[in-house]
């Protein structure tokens, strides 16, 4: 999946790169807050 994203990535310009990079991350940030707040709440459970 990366290497497809990256290969579609090349062709285009610097800055559209860059807004596509921008564009992820939000969603990224949200997921991985959601995964490690999930993870946490798993681990205070098992005490």
């Amino acid at each position: 999946m990366v290497l497809t994203l990256f290969s579609s990535i090349k062709p285009l310009h610097q800055l559209n790169s860059y807004a596509l990079l921008y564009s992820f991350m939000p969603f990224l940030s949200c997921s991985l807050s959601l995964f490690f707040s999930a993870f946490n709440d798993k681990r205070l459970n098992f005490r």
